[in-house]
């Protein structure tokens, strides 16, 4: 099993120099190499022989113009029209998802990893959502089949790792998610990614890691062995505590009379406090993985600060032992 350190093409050089250079590399800080974030346009080249995987770009609300429940703001284009829902309608939709997947190939990963979920720009800051997850799970395989059915072969240029969040979608809480993609994705090359963040927000969180890990482990019980044989990335964190997710959330009505700019602004601010991605300190963060068995394990972290962002994925990296050249 790989263990991987996620970056992002939106760190800045200084960042990246910082990561790259860290006494003596990658392997001394127990990583075997680089989960990379990417976007829209080609990632640099020289992180190409590190990065072992990549995490391509989601949306924030993509299902509104996909389902015709919202149409996209007039006048939105290019980058800014990609992050917000990826295209105004089908047709672009779909496009946007192939070119990314087009930039990402350049790091020839092992496996892209998507999120399969998706939020309102209505209800960012909302507990409740009017979309449902059998809906919106339906429509995901619908905008993958199409982009993917351009593609020799109607094969993704690799393999897609599906990944849970809390938004309707994918959240892995149990196999009814994955039972739906296995039956409606017309490819073959995907897998999945689970996150043990997104988990415990749609569980509401825990008040401990203890009970944290309680609840993670009771959902993996319920996944069937063809489940667990899809697996191939752990995206491995905690830090959603009970109650966090309540604290800052709004009615629909209120989110919704928010001005967009400011919305999608608070909603990051928001999304940090209940989904910090934090490292688990425990050993039985270990055990949960191996229960898995995937691939590579992410240790996901979110300290904004590089320096933070590396001590934690030591910290979180030591429960599974230390390989020689460890730091």
């Amino acid at each position: 099993m790989d263990h991987l350190f996620n970056i992002s093409v939106f760190h800045s050089p200084e960042d990246l120099r910082s990561v790259m250079g860290f006494r003596g590399g990658l392997a001394a800080m127990g990583a075997d190499g680089l989960e990379l974030q990417t976007g829209f346009t080609d990632p640099p080249s020289h992180l190409e022989p590190l990065t072992t995987s990549v995490h391509l770009p989601y949306a924030v609300d993509w299902f509104g113009p996909w389902s015709g429940r919202r149409p996209v703001d007039e006048g939105l284009m290019g980058d800014d029209l990609r992050f917000r829902s990826y295209g105004a309608d089908r047709d672009g939709i779909a496009e946007a998802v192939r070119l990314s997947m087009d930039c990402a190939r350049r790091m020839d990963p092992v496996f892209g990893v998507m999120h399969a979920g998706c939020g309102s720009l209505d209800e960012l800051l909302c507990t409740d959502y009017s979309y449902g997850c059998r809906e919106v799970l339906e429509a995901f395989c619908d905008l993958m089949n199409e982009a993917v059915s351009a593609y020799p072969g109607g094969e993704p240029p690799f393999t897609l790792a599906f990944e849970n969040t809390w938004w309707p979608g994918f959240r892995a809480l149990d196999g009814e998610g994955f039972r739906l993609m296995a039956d409606r994705l017309e490819f073959d090359d995907w897998a999945l990614c689970i996150d043990t963040g997104h988990m415990l927000v749609s569980a509401g969180g825990a008040p401990s890691e203890e009970e944290s890990l309680e609840i993670l482990n009771a959902c993996v019980d319920s996944y069937p062995q063809d489940m667990l044989d899809r697996i191939v990335s752990v995206h491995l964190h905690t830090g959603a505590t009970a109650g966090a997710r309540k604290s800052g959330a709004l009615s629909r009505d209120e989110c919704g009379s928010i001005p967009i700019q400011e919305r999608i602004a608070r909603a990051y601010r928001y999304l940090g406090l209940i989904d910090p991605h934090r490292p688990f300190a425990t050993k039985g963060a270990a055990d949960l993985v191996s229960r898995m068995s995937p691939d590579c394990v992410v240790h996901e972290m979110g300290a904004v600060d590089i320096a933070d962002h590396i001590r934690d994925h030591i910290c979180q990296r030591s429960l599974f032992g230390l390989p020689g050249n460890f730091y």
